[in-house]
């Protein structure tokens, strides 16, 4: 991602939105191809004439990346696009006939690979001919995303003899090198030092063979098997006559969107039904689920309508009203699997396994036939998904680089379900998630930090921990992972692992202001007023508005038994700001004001503003506070200041 996507995560995340919606891009704009005519009629630029339609390139494509290659080695450039839609890659082969006025020379360059790069990258190449000087230089990726070939192709058009090419080296000194032997509609190798081209023999032998491409046939139905197995949404139903269906209780589960005014949905239900006996044989439940109540006004009567179409079809398995968080969960497995997100049509159906992942979608009225078959497909591995999920038959490629970036891209889709469950409050869910993230990827520190968080919010400290323990070493530069484990640390009484873990990040960053507070808290939990001023004073000096420091170091300035570290002034400042700011609402400002009152001797007001903390703290129950403030009352009305 480039800074200004990280800087401004915002925009990138409505652009994906709006892609995800099937926006297009370009506004579907068809491509552009425009002829370079020259310097015409004395002209100081270039003119360009428009000949997309005629060119067979206008697709209305998102095209994004171009590479240009003599692709069938027959002197002339053919294109290939990538496209951001379907087809995401097309073949445009330069079908203009051979003869004249179409001479070529391609040049392949080699660095010597000591002074110069041994692909030669960088390089500058003058092709001389008596018509004139064509100029091109050699580069490593070009466009968007996109490496043309590394040899380099002059279009010579009627030119019939070429007098020299002359090559600039990407070396140090810019060395110069002229080449002989050149020959018009020619392949040569310019390695440099050598100063005499070596042709190099035409791959025309290995011709293209034309094939028909085989396309999807246009249908207004669906079925999207799924690669990556998620978990299907927690649903119990019970009908009127008392059947129960619960997911992932072992036996899968067709869970149906219908609707009473859906024609296709009636008739989806009517073969449903027509078909109980091998369904039921097969050990799949269907649960039709119906949506006339949602968006209607009168609930009541919508779902007595649904209730007698059921009762007229004589449907023999389990169906209820569909609630919107149902419905939400399923539009929600649908948009993760399909890029176009759009509101699931009716009927819509969703093949949920005996352990509760969503296996198949079905859009449209589906078969049964397909149904019965689509029993197995989460059984199988992610493989044999892949290859079933795919609209034409075709090859897999295997090997560890593939499996690489399969692992990469399952991880990253797992944890980015497991963040959404955790929005959701769904923390086994996430934790579930978070795990298959783990497996893809052990060494993602988004996911061991995601694990770490999450389980310390759940207050399991060792599994924490072991998470945070990772996370340094993925990253120790991190001291937010230090501080983290630290965290875990004390919680499980591990108070000089804790220790060590914050001084580490303080190292790491001196201005990190949560462990220099946590070391603060640290040393005043422990008695060590010296301690604790140092790290407060740190603290503020990094971030001056911090409240639970201000108050903290106000509180030591103010009470501590070593009269050195005592500082009345100092500590009646901070705490007059406090309750400023707070405007005395606060029973624990009110408390520190009042113990800097007394360290100054202003008996009378730390009185009164004990008592007023006093008033705070017992309208708002806070017992505790209470109790505290009523404990040290009695020794600002004998005129002493606090030692604790």
């Amino acid at each position: 991602m480039s800074q200004d996507a990280q800087e401004n995560p915002r925009p990138v995340s409505d652009l994906a939105t709006m892609i995800s919606r099937g926006r297009s891009f370009s506004g579907h704009e068809r491509n552009c191809v425009f002829l370079n005519l020259g310097n015409r009629a004395g002209g100081r630029r270039p003119t360009f004439a428009d000949v997309s339609a005629g060119s067979g390139f206008d697709y209305p494509d998102d095209a994004r990346a171009l590479a240009l290659v003599d692709w069938d080695d027959d002197g002339d450039l053919d294109l290939w696009v990538a496209n951001r839609n379907g087809p995401r890659l097309r073949l445009m082969r330069n079908e203009l006939p051979e003869g004249a006025g179409q001479q070529f020379l391609s040049l392949r360059l080699r660095g010597n690979g000591t002074a110069c790069n041994r692909d030669a990258v960088g390089a500058r190449v003058e092709v001389v001919t008596a018509q004139g000087t064509l100029r091109r230089s050699l580069r490593a990726g070009e466009g968007f995303v996109s490496q043309s070939s590394m040899g380099l192709h002059f279009g010579l058009g009627e030119t019939s003899e070429v007098e020299k090419v002359i090559v600039r080296w990407p070396d140090r000194k810019g060395s110069i090198e002229e080449f002989g032997g050149v020959k018009v509609g020619g392949r040569f190798l310019l390695e440099q030092g050598k100063g005499v081209a070596v042709a190099v023999s035409s791959r025309r032998g290995l011709a293209l063979k034309a094939s028909e491409q085989e396309l999807v046939p246009v249908s207004r139905t669906a079925r999207i098997p799924m690669v990556q197995l998620l978990k299907g949404p927690e649903l119990s139903v019970a009908d009127g006559s008392g059947r129960t269906v619960q997911l992932g209780a072992g036996k899968p589960v067709l869970v149906n969107l219908w609707a009473s005014w859906c024609a296709p949905c009636l008739v989806e239900l009517a073969e449903i039904a027509e078909r109980e006996n091998e369904l039921r044989a097969a050990g799949v439940e269907v649960v039709a689920l119906s949506v006339d109540a949602l968006d209607s006004s009168d609930k009541r009567k919508a779902a007595a309508n649904a209730a007698a179409a059921i009762k007229k079809l004589k449907f023999p398995f389990v169906s209820a009203v569909a609630s919107e968080q149902v419905v939400g969960r399923l539009q929600w497995h649908h948009d993760n699997a399909v890029g176009h997100r759009r509101r699931l049509p009716l009927p819509s159906s969703f093949l949920i396994d005996g352990s509760g992942f969503v296996s198949v979608i079905y859009k449209g009225p589906l078969s049964v036939d397909d149904l019965l078959r689509d029993l197995s497909h989460s059984a199988g591995t992610r493989g044999e998904r892949w290859g079933r999920s795919a609209p034409l038959p075709g090859t897999q490629l295997v090997g560890d680089s593939i499996a690489r970036t399969i692992a990469r891209l399952d991880a990253n889709l797992y944890f980015h379900h497991a963040v959404h469950q955790e929005s959701l409050q769904a923390e086994e869910l996430a934790i579930y998630y978070y795990g298959q993230a783990e497996l893809n990827r052990p060494l993602s520190a988004r996911v061991h930090r995601g694990l770490g968080n999450l389980h310390a919010r759940r207050k399991d400290w060792q599994k924490a921990l072991d998470h945070f323990i990772v996370l340094i070493g993925l990253v120790p530069d991190d001291p937010a992972a230090r501080y983290s484990a630290a965290a875990c640390h004390q919680q499980l009484r591990q108070l000089k692992e804790a220790r060590v873990r914050l001084i580490e990040a303080i190292q790491l960053h001196p201005g990190y202001g949560p462990a220099l507070n946590a070391l603060a808290t640290l040393d005043l939990t422990a008695g060590n007023h010296a301690g604790a001023v140092h790290y407060f004073e740190a603290l503020l000096k990094v971030d001056a508005a911090n409240v639970p420091g201000r108050n903290n170091l106000a509180w030591l300035l103010a009470t501590s038994r070593e009269e050195s570290l005592r500082n009345g002034v100092r500590a009646l400042e901070l705490a007059q700001g406090l309750v400023e700011e707070d405007g005395g609402k606060s029973a624990a400002y009110l408390d520190t004001l009042a113990a800097a009152q007394a360290e100054n001797g202003l008996f009378q007001k730390a009185v009164a503003t004990a008592r007023r903390g006093l008033q705070v703290a017992r309208a708002a129950g806070d017992q505790r506070t209470a109790g505290e403030i009523a404990r040290r009352l009695p020794v600002y009305e004998r005129g002493e200041a606090l030692r604790e």
